[in-house]
C-alpha cells in the first residue's frame, strides 16, 4: 500500500546513500542512452531520460519499492531479443508480475541462475572491440580515462568507481582546457581576404594588432591565454583588438586576465579593444567593473555580419593613434 517515509529516519548516512544512489542510477541510464540507439532513430534527450526516472522512483519510493533506473543488461536483453518500441519494458514487467504471482517456487530457482546468464549476455554483447581501439587510438587522454574506468570499476564499488570517474572526467577536461588554447593574429591582405598569422611575442609601437583566440577560456584556459598574448613591455601605444566573439559569457578569470593586460597596455599609453561582443557577455564586464571600458578598454558589440565590430575598433585604433601622434609632434 502507498507509505509515506517517516522524515525522523533521514540521517547522513541516509543522504549520503540515496546520492550515491541516484548518481549509479543518473549514470547507468546515460550509459544505456548513448550505447543503445532509439530504434525509430529519434534523437537521445537526456533530460527526458533523467525526468523519468526521477518520476519512477518517486513513485517507486512512495510504494515502498526498490530504486529504479536505467539498465543496461535488460536493454541489450530486449534489443536481442527484437524490441521496436517502449511496451516491451511494459510487458517484461508484466510478464515477471505474473511469474512471480503463478510461479513463486519455480522462480525462487532459477532467478540467480538467470540473472548471472543475463548478465554475462549483457556483458558480451556491450564489449566493442572496434570501438575501444578507436578510442585509445584518439589520444593519451581517451586511454587514460578507459584504462582507469575499466581498473575501478574491476577493482572498487560500484559508487567510489562512479566517483572517481566523476572526478577524472573533471580534470581531463580542465586539462583539456588549458592546452587547446591557440591565439593568431588577422591581417588583412590587399586582395581583402583576412588571413591567419602566428600570434607575435612583442607588441610594436604604434601598431594596431588584431588578435583571434581559439579555445575555452575558462579557468585554466584564462591563465594559458595570458602566457600567449604578445607582451606590450617597451613599445609606445600599443594597441591591441582582442576578438571573443561567439562567447556569450565571461569567466571571473578571463576578466582578470584582461584587467592585467589592460594596465600593462595603459602604463605604456596603449589600449585594448574587445570586439564581437554579446550583449550578456558586455553587461557581465559592466556588472563586474572588473573593466573600466570608459578607460583604456573599449568593447564593440557582435552584430549579424562578421568582422564589422573588428573593423569599426580598427578604424576608431587608427584614429586614436594619429590623434596621438599629432599631440606628440605638437609637443
Amino acid at each position: 500500500m502507498p507509505h509515506l517515509p517517516s522524515l525522523s529516519g533521514l540521517s547522513f548516512e541516509v543522504l549520503t546513500g540515496a546520492f550515491a544512489v541516484a548518481v549509479i542510477t543518473l549514470v547507468q541510464g546515460a550509459g544505456v542512452s548513448q550505447s543503445v540507439p532509439n530504434p525509430d532513430g529519434s534523437r537521445r534527450s537526456m533530460s527526458r531520460d533523467f525526468i523519468a526516472q526521477g518520476a519512477a522512483n518517486a513513485a517507486s519510493g512512495f510504494f515502498r519499492g526498490l530504486p529504479v533506473g536505467g539498465s543496461l543488461s535488460t536493454t541489450a536483453l530486449t534489443v536481442i531479443s527484437g524490441a521496436r518500441s517502449h511496451w516491451a519494458a511494459i510487458f517484461a514487467g508484466l510478464w515477471m508480475a505474473l511469474l512471480v504471482v503463478v510461479f513463486p517456487g519455480v522462480v525462487s530457482y532459477v532467478v540467480m541462475p538467470a540473472l548471472g546468464m543475463l548478465l554475462i549476455l549483457a556483458s558480451v554483447s556491450t564489449i566493442k572491440p572496434l570501438e575501444a581501439l578507436s578510442i585509445w587510438k584518439t589520444g593519451w587522454s581517451s586511454r587514460l580515462a578507459i584504462v582507469t574506468t575499466f581498473l575501478s570499476t574491476l577493482l572498487l564499488p560500484i559508487q567510489a568507481a562512479v566517483g572517481f570517474g566523476v572526478v577524472l572526467s573533471a580534470l581531463l577536461y580542465i586539462n583539456e582546457s588549458s592546452t587547446d588554447i591557440s591565439v593568431v593574429e588577422l591581417l588583412k591582405r590587399d586582395d581583402g581576404l583576412i588571413e591567419e598569422r602566428k600570434a607575435p611575442k612583442q607588441l610594436l609601437s604604434g601598431k594596431v594588432t588584431v588578435l583571434d583566440v581559439y579555445g575555452h577560456l575558462f579557468y585554466a584556459g584564462a591563465r594559458t591565454l595570458e602566457r600567449l598574448l604578445p607582451k606590450p613591455n617597451g613599445a609606445q601605444h600599443p594597441v591591441v583588438i582582442l576578438r571573443l566573439r561567439g562567447r556569450n559569457t565571461v569567466g571571473a578569470t578571463l576578466l582578470e586576465v584582461l584587467s592585467n593586460y589592460a594596465d600593462k597596455l595603459q602604463k605604456l599609453d596603449g589600449r585594448l579593444y574587445l570586439t564581437g561582443m554579446s550583449e550578456q557577455a558586455r553587461e557581465q564586464v559592466v556588472r563586474t567593473g572588473k573593466l573600466s571600458l570608459s578607460g583604456p578598454v573599449r568593447a564593440y558589440e557582435a552584430t549579424s555580419v562578421i568582422w564589422e565590430s573588428t573593423r569599426e575598433a580598427v578604424t576608431d585604433a587608427r584614429t586614436w593613434l594619429v590623434s596621438k601622434s599629432t599631440d606628440e609632434d605638437s609637443v
